[in-house]
């Protein structure tokens, strides 16, 4: 009986392309639904731990860019600091240059 099943289990197996599959051939119930209720346990762990790991994965991720945004908007500063220095610079030399206009023309 049990090579008849297994041959069936194969024959089926195959029309789907060998999937992985586990068998299990019992006719004790309650051990059935304790070996389901393991395996429903040991995906679901399995899922959370490729959840949790892609989880981390993103989290890395956005650490990684919000470290490079962080350099950017220094980066950004920095310039901004230089540029107001110049245009400080270019107001007072405005400023001079007009006050000497103002001593010539008087």
């Amino acid at each position: 009986m049990l090579s008849k099943m297994q041959a069936a289990v194969e024959e089926v197996a195959q029309l789907y392309g060998n999937p992985v599959f586990l068998q299990v051939f019992t006719n004790d119930t309650e051990r059935a639904e304790e070996l389901k209720e393991r395996l429903r346990l040991a995906r679901s762990e399995k899922d959370m731990q490729r959840e949790l790991s892609d989880l981390q994965h993103r989290r890395d991720d956005l650490l990684n860019d919000l470290a490079l945004k962080q350099r950017e908007a220094s980066r950004l500063a920095a310039r901004l600091v230089r540029q107001r220095a110049a245009l400080e610079a270019l107001a007072s030399a405005v400023e001079q240059a007009r006050k000497a206009v103002e001593e010539t023309a008087n």
